[in-house]
């Protein structure tokens, strides 16, 4: 390869890394229910017995429901959590919240119905506290 076709292939390359690298955090984020069952089924070991089996049985709900975190420009967010029905037979209920969400460091924090969740941004990746107990956190992946 000749000195300047690989000057324009090395410019070209670092311009899409660098476009790339600064997409701020809008997008699509999508529940990653590997990642976030791993978390849930840590926290069950530490619960006392008595409490393990009704912990375990709502895992097994994480694959039969779906959410996603949308952060809009602007600063809108939307949260969408689609569940299916606990008494059989009908069709799975979508609930929608909207909100704002902002950036601080490397959190983003969402705002919404009075409710602050705070979520680390790493790369394409939020891990958002539940707000319920300390640690327990919800893992979203950008799509």
């Amino acid at each position: 390869m000749n000195a300047p076709l690989l000057l324009r292939t090395a410019a070209i390359a670092l311009g899409a890394l660098l476009l790339t690298a600064c997409k701020g955090p809008e997008g699509v984020y999508k529940l990653d229910k590997t990642e976030t069952k791993k978390m849930v089924e840590a926290e069950i070991e530490k619960m006392p017995e008595e409490q393990k089996g009704m912990a375990k049985m709502m895992i097994g709900m994480f694959d039969s429901m779906d959410m996603s975190i949308e952060l809009k420009a602007g600063g809108d967010a939307e949260m969408k959590a689609t569940m299916p029905s606990l008494g059989g037979g009908e069709a799975p209920k979508t609930d929608t919240k909207t909100g704002k969400w902002s950036k601080d460091g490397g959190k983003i924090v969402i705002d919404g119905d009075g409710k602050k969740v705070s979520c680390a941004l790493e790369g394409a990746k939020l891990s958002c506290e539940t707000g319920e107990k300390a640690g327990q956190k919800l893992v979203f992946n950008k799509s």
